[in-house]
């Protein structure tokens, strides 16, 4: 299980590199899939249960005993809404516009210009032009720590209504009857109100959602899976 892999070639792709390994032979059995997979074994969920992942990315995946479905991981060029990503991009959006007098400037804005170091208002544009994916993502604790801020409470209800939403769409796709859910990521498990408000969103689908934390470590997960598949 690895990140990334979306389609058949990609699958193909890592495949044919794996038996490249010493240590694969022909007679060895590999499957190839998305990490998501073995993030949704993680939480004890293998064939009826949904994951979300809220870290430096995000995707929600599903599979109720082979009928699957994905809502979002498309990629942070996409926004990976209710990512640590999206939460920092959302920041720096924010204080840019407290800082060139849109907004009114609070302690949360101040802190996100500190962080940045920057010399002068101006320098912004390099930010968002030389920031990396994990850079920006990296902003996101300033939102959690600012929970009480206007503006980091925004960002806060954006980001858990378009998690939920993931989670609606893959709850109505497969068909629950048993609704389980396992959060993996930071940011999805941080003690903070995202993490309340996210709780309180998934009960309000459907308030027999079982919601846990990853009971097992994905690589674990992988192996007990590979063990299944390949009984």
């Amino acid at each position: 299980g690895l990140g990334g892999i979306a389609t058949n070639n990609d699958r193909n792709t890592v495949l044919k590199e794996l038996k490249k390994l010493p240590f694969f032979d022909n007679n060895s059995k590999i499957t190839v899939d998305s990490d998501m997979v073995n993030a949704l074994a993680s939480g004890d969920s293998f064939n009826e249960g949904i994951v979300l992942i809220s870290g430096t990315g995000m995707v929600c995946y599903g599979n109720n005993n082979g009928k699957s479905h994905k809502c979002g991981g498309w990629g942070y060029q996409s926004l990976d809404e209710g990512s640590a990503y999206y939460l920092g991009l959302m920041a720096l959006i924010y204080t840019v516009k407290g800082y060139d007098k849109r907004l009114k400037i609070t302690p949360f804005l101040e802190a996100v210009y500190e962080r940045l170091s920057l010399n002068n208002v101006n320098e912004f544009a390099d930010v968002f032009k030389t920031y990396s994916r994990t850079k920006i993502a990296s902003l996101a604790p300033l939102v959690t720590k600012f929970e009480n801020d206007p503006y980091a409470q925004d960002i806060i209800e954006k980001a858990t209504e378009e998690l939920k939403e993931c989670v609606l769409t893959v709850y109505k796709e497969i068909k629950l009857t048993k609704p389980r859910l396992v959060i993996v990521g930071s940011l999805g498990n941080s003690k903070s109100l995202f993490n309340k408000k996210l709780i309180e969103k998934i009960l309000s689908i459907d308030e027999n959602f079982v919601i846990t934390k990853p009971k097992k470590d994905p690589a674990l997960a992988a192996a007990l899976l590979a063990k299944d598949v390949f009984n």
